[in-house]
């Protein structure tokens, strides 16, 4: 009997993991919507754009989702107005990015969104995320999920900081807080 509960209760917990770390995963419409929001921007040049991920490598929603936007880049992905090129970034090698796309995976710590935000203040350069909250607490310029709705959301506050310019259609795209 107690043999049946343990593995039983593996078995639930296996589900849960995996549930969790889908979840985490970047889906391809929200790649589409973010690469059409970098599409209006006026600081992004057109062409080749590096597309930085930052990730935790100790969490597995990070590694999950990093691992999601890999296999959605590949060796490039077709934007309407550039080609993304991914690179990724350690949370512990925030420092190094000088992309001007940094896209911050699930599973970020707090103090590592922050980070991510402040470097991306410094290069002039879009943080972008699929996780919301992120954009709620203000530690990321734009979040964008794809569920039974499209919802962009940009943190004014994270906007202003960053001297970030779009194209006018942009407003019309997003929800501000």
């Amino acid at each position: 009997m107690q043999r049946k509960y343990t593995l039983g209760m593996l078995s639930l917990l296996s589900l849960v993991a995996f549930q969790a770390n889908a979840l985490a995963a970047t889906s391809n419409q929200e790649m589409a919507a973010i690469a059409k929001i970098i599409s209006l921007s006026k600081n992004i040049p057109a062409g080749d754009a590096t597309f930085s991920v930052v990730y935790d490598p100790n969490s597995a929603e990070s590694k999950a989702d990093l691992e999601s936007l890999k296999g959605l880049i590949g060796a490039g992905y077709k934007a309407p107005k550039h080609n993304f090129k991914l690179e990724e970034i350690p949370v512990s090698n925030i420092g190094s990015v000088s992309s001007k796309i940094i896209f911050m995976t699930e599973g970020l710590s707090a103090g590592d969104q922050a980070k991510a935000l402040d470097k991306g203040v410094a290069n002039q350069a879009l943080t972008v995320t699929t996780s919301i909250p992120y954009v709620q607490s203000g530690n990321c310029v734009l979040g964008v999920d794809v569920g039974d709705n499209v919802n962009i959301l940009m943190n004014g506050a994270s906007y202003a900081k960053s001297k970030l310019d779009f194209d006018a259609a942009f407003k019309f795209m997003i929800k501000e807080i």
